[in-house]
């Protein structure tokens, strides 16, 4: 029946955070985010930072952590293939929603390796466009506009830095907003205009967060 019922893309702090309703259907659990988001049903990308196989079981977890939060994700009787669950690995999983002593975890439906590091910037993208449409409070994210930008420029730049254009065009974003962040990034030393207009970083996105 949760097949039927859709997978919501959610960074990890807006399930972890949210808070949890039991349904009246037998097992079912429903998650409840401070954006107002209702689902039985998600779908998380992260990198796994620790994994637990039974001795004794076919019972297995492994912990995702996306920069946000940490969750684990629990398999039992090998109904989800984790042969390529490994330390260091990145995965896309699509779970159910459970909570036992107020811990919240997925049981997973489907968990898809992430070969094209892209692909991660291509969740945090969508994660900062959907918080920017919904209406009333935002959920607070570690994925923002400011990491947005540097993540693209990282992944675009081919030598010669990456236009504005382009950056309007991946970020769907109103150009004042745009211009703003720019402007600070700019001014904070984070990146530079180039003499055509574009801009390059200076140093990286490790380098930032080891400062901070």
């Amino acid at each position: 029946m949760s097949l039927w019922e859709p997978a919501y893309k959610l960074c990890i702090s807006e399930v972890i955070e949210g808070s949890i309703e039991r349904s009246d259907e037998q097992g079912k659990f429903i998650l409840i985010t401070k954006s107002g988001i209702r689902a039985s049903r998600v779908r998380v990308m992260g990198t796994i930072v620790d994994v637990f196989r039974s001795e004794l079981s076919d019972y297995m977890n492994f912990t995702l952590d996306d920069g946000t939060g940490t969750i684990r994700v629990k398999v039992w009787g090998g109904k989800t293939s984790t042969s390529d669950i490994k330390i260091g690995g990145v995965v896309d999983v699509v779970g159910l929603i459970r909570s036992y002593r107020d811990e919240v975890y997925l049981v997973p439906e489907l968990v898809i390796r992430v070969e094209d590091p892209n692909w991660e910037l291509v969740r945090e993208l969508e994660l900062y466009l959907f918080s920017s449409l919904s209406i009333g409070e935002r959920v607070t994210r570690k994925v923002s506009l400011h990491r947005s930008i540097l993540k693209l420029i990282d992944s675009l730049d081919m030598g010669d830095g990456v236009t504005k254009e382009t950056l309007e065009k991946f970020l769907n974003v109103p150009d004042d907003e745009l211009e703003r962040e720019l402007d600070m990034l700019l001014r904070e030393g984070i990146i530079y205009e180039t003499s055509n207009g574009s801009y390059k970083r200076l140093g990286s996105l490790d380098d930032e967060n080891s400062e901070g």
